[in-house]
């Protein structure tokens, strides 16, 4: 059947005579086309915006320093396992740690061992990365250590606290150019000192309970291969003059 609307009229469906429709949402006639009702489109629940790549592509490099897995890798084997599972979490973190997420979920060990005088050994493996934390009998002190294919690094605590920590980046590389060596200790004021070694620096750092740097110093550093450069030089040097006189 024909029919013709006016600028500004409106036809609903079941004017028209159409059969009704299961669907909850109502659909009208505005100008010719069809217009779903605003309140029920103002209630749909928004869409997440998509990932921007270049911090996906970031997020992936670093899954595949600290597990050996790209982030589609890690997508892909969190796949048919059920979600809130400790395989499932396990997964989801490290997604989480590198997309820097700071949700985490609680997660269970492999493995429980139990040392000399009691203290308990927890292991956790995700791909690549082995977190190995190790609590006293008394549970005062717990030493982290994680191992990543670019990365070591250890953490003490007592009495809830971080006290030192220790870490080396860079390992997945052949040269040293990369590789960074960061030490940390919390003093008895509560200041924590932090030293951090790179192929060329060495930057001394202290900073106080608030988190406020309140000392810095860096120096170039002489590395061992420039020492030996130099030793060389320098040997090179004395036997040219001992050479010079012989001839003399």
């Amino acid at each position: 059947m024909a029919f013709k609307l006016k600028s500004g009229n409106k036809v609903s469906f079941k004017e028209m005579g159409a059969t009704s429709s299961p669907l909850t949402k109502t659909t009208e006639m505005v100008d010719g086309q069809s217009q779903d009702d605003p309140q029920e489109v103002a209630a749909r629940p928004a869409a997440k915006p998509k990932m921007d790549n270049a911090k996906w592509k970031a997020g992936s490099d670093t899954a595949k320093k600290n597990t050996g897995r790209s982030l589609n890798e890690l997508v892909a084997s969190r796949k048919g396992l059920e979600k809130g599972s400790n395989e499932y979490n396990k997964v989801q973190n490290e997604i989480n740690a590198a997309l820097g997420n700071k949700k985490r979920y609680e997660v269970k060990a492999d493995s429980t061992k139990t040392g000399a005088g009691g203290r308990t050994t927890e292991t956790t493996t995700v791909g690549d990365k082995v977190t190995k934390k190790t609590t006293s009998a008394s549970g005062n002190r717990e030493v982290t250590k994680v191992s990543t294919p670019d990365s070591k690094s250890k953490q003490v605590v007592r009495a809830g606290e971080v006290k030192k920590t220790k870490s080396k980046t860079g390992l997945s590389t052949a040269t040293k150019e990369d590789d960074v060596k960061s030490k940390s200790r919390v003093t008895a004021a509560g200041d924590t000192k932090t030293k951090t070694k790179t192929a060329t620096d060495v930057t001394k750092t202290t900073t106080n309970k608030a988190g406020e740097e309140t000392k810095s110093k860096s120096r170039k550093r002489l590395g061992k291969g420039l020492i030996k450069g130099a030793v060389a030089k320098v040997k090179a040097k004395r036997a040219a003059k001992k050479a010079a006189k012989k001839e003399a």
